[in-house]
């Protein structure tokens, strides 16, 4: 029987065991807690054939990645008559002096009923997912409902609020609030409704210690991405241009309709991390 500790001052320690030691008390996946931006891709301001992955932390078997700027990724052009999947991946390099962990793009086949292609996961090299992109056929340039999210192991989810405007159109203003349990950030909106027209929906946040009566207390988060419809049923962002995204545990979310044109019943959901 062999017992092995580390790591008592011994100076023969290598890659493979520092690895193998932090493999087993940190998952492969993303950190979700750093301050950076959890390396969620996004589609380019104009779409264009490539995607975006922003600033974050990530493990890969016990090895530690960090991006601290955006990185393009090219995707190949799309087939003129089939759609395919290509993977967005941490790519995790053991041979070479050092090895790597690198954002790499797999691009998948184009058929008829088109699969994801597989991930390597080998001694040498060891791939995680970070997002699929839908290529369709004779595909232009990518928007985010192209990109589907698979990072891994990170603690995520979204809340909204039910505007209704009880069968006739929605008015302008406050509609409503919710609280937020946990501390998080928040990564990117959805808003749904039930006609094609449009909509803007301000968000803002409250202390739970002044509300209701300090109304002052309540400021808008939404910066110049606000929620919004425009002759449509769906929207999403991941922009958030200007927004604060850090929310704090015990926040109150305001909702507050700016204009509303035809719509009388809407959706605004919040995506987030948690950060606690």
């Amino acid at each position: 029987m062999t017992q092995t500790s580390r790591f008592h001052d011994v100076t023969s320690n290598t890659d493979v065991h520092f690895a193998e030691t932090f493999s087993s008390v940190r998952l492969d996946g993303v950190d979700a807690g750093s301050t950076l931006n959890s390396l969620k891709a996004y589609a380019n301001t104009p779409n264009a054939m490539n995607v975006l992955v922003p600033t974050g932390i990530a493990w890969v078997q016990g090895r530690w990645y960090k991006n601290d700027a955006a990185v393009t990724m090219t995707i190949d052009a799309a087939d003129a008559s089939y759609t395919r999947y290509d993977r967005i991946v941490l790519r995790s390099t053991v041979a070479g002096s050092p090895g790597t962990i690198v954002l790499a793009v797999i691009k998948g086949t184009a058929a008829a009923s088109p699969v994801l292609p597989d991930l390597t996961q080998s001694a040498g090299v060891w791939e995680i997912p970070i997002c699929y992109v839908t290529v369709t056929a004779a595909l232009a340039a990518i928007a985010d409902t192209d990109i589907t999210d698979q990072r891994k192991n990170i603690p995520s989810g979204s809340f909204g609020y039910v505007i209704d405007g009880g069968g006739v159109e929605i008015t302008d203003g406050s509609k409503g609030f919710i609280q937020v349990p946990f501390s998080c950030k928040i990564t990117g909106w959805t808003v749904m409704a039930d006609a094609d027209a449009s909509i803007v929906v301000d968000i803002k946040s409250q202390v739970v210690s002044t509300w209701p009566a300090d109304s002052t207390s309540t400021a808008s988060i939404a910066g110049t991405d606000k929620p919004t419809l425009s002759g449509k049923k769906i929207a999403k962002s991941v922009l958030l241009t200007g927004w604060t995204t850090a929310v704090a545990e015990g926040t109150l979310i305001e909702f507050v309709v700016d204009s509303c044109t035809t719509i009388t019943r809407a959706t605004v959901q919040l995506h987030f991390v948690r950060t606690n």
